[in-house]
C-alpha cells in the first residue's frame, strides 16, 4: 500500500461544500475562478488583480452563496470542475466584476 493517498487514485472524491473562511477553500475557489476566466469560456486571459481581490470578500457577504469543491483527499480536483464548466452553467466572467463592483 506504499504511496497511496491523496492525488494517486486510491482514496475517493468528496464534494464538500465550500467554507469561505479556510484559506485552503479561498484559494481553490480563486484558482477554479482563474482556470475559468483563462479558458475559451472566460475571457481567455488571467483573472483580474482587482475582481481577484474583491472576489471572496463578496462571496462571503452574498446570502445565497452556494460553492461545491471537488476534493480528491484534501486537494482540489480541477478536472471534474472543467468537464462541468459549460456556457449553460456558468455566466461570462465579466459578469463576475459587476457583481462585485458594488
Amino acid at each position: 500500500m506504499g504511496g497511496e493517498g491523496p492525488g494517486d487514485g486510491s482514496s475517493p472524491i468528496q464534494i464538500v461544500e465550500a467554507d469561505l473562511r479556510l484559506p485552503e477553500h479561498q484559494e481553490a475557489v480563486l484558482a477554479m475562478v482563474d482556470a475559468y476566466s483563462r479558458d475559451a469560456m472566460g475571457e481567455a486571459k488571467p483573472l483580474d488583480p482587482d475582481v481577484r481581490a474583491r472576489l471572496i470578500p463578496g462571496l462571503q457577504k452574498h446570502p445565497t452563496t452556494l460553492i461545491f469543491l471537488a476534493l480528491d483527499g484534501n486537494r482540489p480536483e480541477w478536472e471534474i470542475g472543467s468537464r462541468l464548466n459549460s456556457e449553460s452553467l456558468c455566466p461570462p466572467l465579466s459578469m463576475a466584476g459587476k457583481l462585485w463592483a458594488g
